[in-house]
């Protein structure tokens, strides 16, 4: 019997008529390997489909299945699981040859030697372009370090629709001393002439807890002999600001800082602008796009740094034969790279005739666009992946009485936003934190800052008195209450792009920022540490700042390699913390079991490991055993007095627990969880709906709490706890939610409320309750 997934293609690259396309789909359990599958676009045609499983089930089946197929349109895209024997549209092709690896695509050829790309070459050009890229680090004291491989190459993905390949790399210096790791990671794609490289690197030298550097400098080496020319895009040339094509043949500076939005030079002279500007017409002619291309007899090369403009400073060198990236330029300062700090920086190349139309079409839509179209899985499609994939139970955009509700959880989605940056990233913390979390009683590093010691205690942060936030040193954010989790869910439940493009953001702040690679102390090795200026006083990392529902999420959806990892680093680190004596204190009944319950239940769905569900009923069985008090005066713990099953629903610190159960319930059917879940959500529904203590929709128990609603068929809870929707959109409690324009949600007040609202606003629909609600609010009088 053929199985089918229906997908949604929204839109196609400007210009293009033929694009690769990329969606993940679920298998049930017990599935075998699929010899193949194929795609049917909306005119009927069937094409070729590449595949790769992304996740197993725990018998070993696959479950997340990522598929590459190229379209030439929009609309459902129908997946099925028969194998079709039609080759893609200028397919990649490799072949071994001795320690080589040789890929093509069309007229472009690549190798790869022993952890290298060592030539590129185009058409007839038998000799190519040898070792076209290089990348140096340069420290404080002057030492270059060289980028050297240090494994063999892996190959992550080997089809004609896609080929992936990645090596482990080690800069050394002149005496073969080790420096930063790094990963390089080279991807083709069908249909494409170009290629995609990508360096990450990450700080684990030990008893070093920063690194300083001098400069971090990528060199790309075209090839072009001087008679060549670099074409760049002007944003605004001439009186009316129309775009202009300059092409020139001498070197041009280009800049990235904070002084303008885009790439821009200091002397638009510098690529032919001599236009007399009129005084308030000043300026308008110095930026310019993203792209740069390299224009020779028989090629163009274009290439495009992605998210060229976060992580400033940045500089552009551009010759007629050579593009040189300052990914972090002398002219910036000395940077102090923390410990355990990672960072990927990728490089689109594309290669074309040297026709002035075709590359100016690409210096205007954008090199960087090298990447696959996103097709989105019908949700009801989505039910393959298990219970505790969310999908199919988000609210229907186009559900009756959905319609003012659907644009508040898009809306909020859209304020919530992060600092897309790294290495300085703690000069601009997320929006909330500098205000939220002052530190808990001491000065900040700075003497020479005057201190407020007036007292204006706010019930919360009691150390006000003795400083105010914005004299603290700023670091980084976290994804707080797991913000991937739910742009992830926003994302697909509008099918909105730009949604994706957060969700993407934020997992790769995650990997790349929130995540520690190495730390010579054990509370930081390979966790997630606390995310503001003393915030957590008492430990380097906790679990309740450690999330990979987020992560699972985002890795089916995308399938970046890079995830596994850290879930499991994340999980581990829970476990061993869990596990220490001396940390015995923190985790009894609180948020801190939640988290980690919640956490260990995705490392189990992401990896198929059981060694992580088992754990996670190890956690619960220490959940039941602190849920009541103490037989003795003597047991009481002073700090984990105040946490019993009595506070059920009165808070996040608590409500994480039944979160935990809810997802251990949906990865593992366990009906003893269940039932656990069934009496503590008995608890806590006393709490949670006590008028005299408040909306609490922001406090994760709904979550839980509508999940056994859904379990159970009994929807009591549901309608006698609406009085808590009424009044958050009366503005109890969070009115800063419901504000629109241009105010930002911080990552804390957007998922704890997402979460809640979500979950509310779902169940309403199902049960035909939201029609109702929508005309009570908006005083509809029919």
């Amino acid at each position: 019997m053929t199985r089918t997934w229906r997908t949604q293609i929204d839109r196609l690259p400007a210009g293009e008529t033929l694009w690769p396309a990329r969606v993940s789909i679920p298998l049930p359990p017990d599935s075998t390997d699929n010899q193949g599958f194929s795609v049917r676009r909306p005119n009927g045609d069937v094409v070729s489909a590449q595949h790769r499983a992304l996740t197993r089930w725990p018998d070993g089946s696959p479950r997340w299945v990522q598929i590459d197929f190229q379209t030439d349109q929009t609309g459902e895209h129908v997946v099925t699981d028969e194998k079709s024997e039609a080759q893609p549209t200028l397919p990649v092709q490799t072949q071994q040859s001795g320690d080589s690896l040789d890929i093509s695509v069309g007229r472009l050829s690549l190798s790869v030697t022993q952890g290298q790309l060592d030539r590129v070459a185009w058409q007839s050009n038998t000799s190519g372009v040898e070792n076209p890229i290089s990348i140096i680090v340069t420290t404080v004291d002057g030492t270059t370090w060289q980028l050297k491989p240090t494994s063999p190459v892996d190959v992550e993905c080997d089809g004609s629709h896609r080929v992936q390949l990645s090596w482990n790399c080690h800069h050394v210096d002149s005496n073969g001393e080790q420096g930063l790791e790094a990963k390089c990671r080279l991807e083709l794609l069908a249909g494409i002439e170009g290629f995609s490289f990508g360096y990450q690197f990450k700080h684990t030298l030990p008893g070093q807890d920063w690194l300083e550097i001098r400069s971090i400098e990528v060199t790309i080496d075209t090839g072009a002999q001087q008679s060549g020319k670099a074409a760049l895009m002007q944003q605004a040339y001439h009186d009316i600001g129309l775009p202009r094509y300059a092409r020139v043949t001498k070197q041009v500076d280009i800049k990235v800082d904070r002084v303008r939005f885009r790439p821009y030079v200091d002397d638009p002279q510098t690529i032919g602008d001599e236009h007399d500007y009129p005084a308030f017409l000043e300026g308008i002619n110095q930026e310019l796009g993203s792209t740069i291309a390299i224009e020779q007899n028989d090629v163009a090369i274009l290439c495009a740094l992605r998210d060229l403009t976060y992580q400033r400073p940045k500089t552009i060198s551009v010759t007629p034969n050579k593009l040189v990236f300052g990914i972090w330029p002398e002219s910036a300062g000395t940077l102090r790279l923390p410990q355990g700090r990672s960072h990927r920086q990728i490089f689109d190349f594309r290669f074309t005739d040297p026709d002035e139309t075709i590359v100016n079409r690409i210096l205007t839509t954008g090199n960087e666009t090298i990447q696959p179209i996103v097709a989105w899985l019908d949700p009801q499609d989505s039910i393959h992946a298990g219970p505790s994939w969310e999908q199919a139970k988000q609210l229907d955009p186009g559900a009756s009485g959905a319609g003012f509700f659907s644009n508040l959880l898009q809306t909020g989605a859209k304020r919530w936003r992060t600092v897309a940056e790294m290495f300085h990233y703690g000069d601009s913390p997320d929006d909330g934190y500098g205000e939220t979390y002052p530190a808990a009683g001491r000065l900040p590093k700075d003497d020479n800052v005057e201190h407020d010691f007036t007292f204006h205690d706010d019930g919360h942060n009691i150390h006000d008195q003795w400083h105010k936030a914005r004299e603290l040193p700023k670091v980084w954010s976290n994804n707080e209450y797991d913000a991937i989790f739910c742009l992830a869910l926003e994302a697909m439940r509008t099918r909105n792009a730009d949604l994706w493009r957060k969700m993407y953001a934020a997992g790769r702040h995650q990997i790349e920022v929130d995540f520690l690679h190495y730390g010579d102390h054990w509370q930081r090795h390979r966790g997630t540490p606390a995310h503001s200026y003393d915030h957590n006083a008492g430990t380097g990392i906790i679990p309740s700042h450690q999330w990979t529902q987020g992560l699972y999420y985002y890795y089916a959806l995308t399938g970046d390699d890079d995830v596994p990892e850290v879930v499991r680093a994340i999980c581990d680190k829970n476990i061993e913390m869990i596990q220490r004596k001396e940390l015995d204190a923190m985790f009894r009944f609180n948020r801190e079991l939640g988290w980690a319950l919640v956490a260990l239940v995705f490392g189990y769905e992401l990896t198929g490991d059981r060694k992580y569900i088992d754990f996670a009923q190890t956690v619960i069985d220490k959940l039941k055993e602190n849920a009541e008090p103490p037989n003795s005066s003597k047991e009481l713990d002073p700090i984990a007095a105040g946490y019993r099953l009595a506070n059920l629903g009165s808070n996040f610190n608590y409500n994480t627990i039944v979160v935990g159960l809810k997802c251990f319930h949906q990865a593992t059917g366990d009906e003893k969880a269940l039932e656990l879940l069934q009496r503590w959500i008995d608890v806590g529904w006393r709490n949670y709906n006590n008028r005299a203590t408040g909306v609490k929709v922001m406090d994760l128990f709904p979550e839980a709490m509508l999940y056994l609603c859904d379990v159970t068929g009994d929807y009591t809870m549901l309608r006698k706890s609406l009085w808590q929707m009424r009044m958050f959109f009366y503005g109890f409690n969070d009115l800063y939610w419901l504000e629109g324009g241009n105010t930002t949600l911080d990552t804390k007040r957007f998922t704890r409320i997402y979460r809640g609202l979500s979950w509310y606003l779902g169940s309403m629909s199902r049960q035909q309750l939201l029609e109702g609600f929508e005309g009570e609010l908006m005083g509809d009088d029919e």
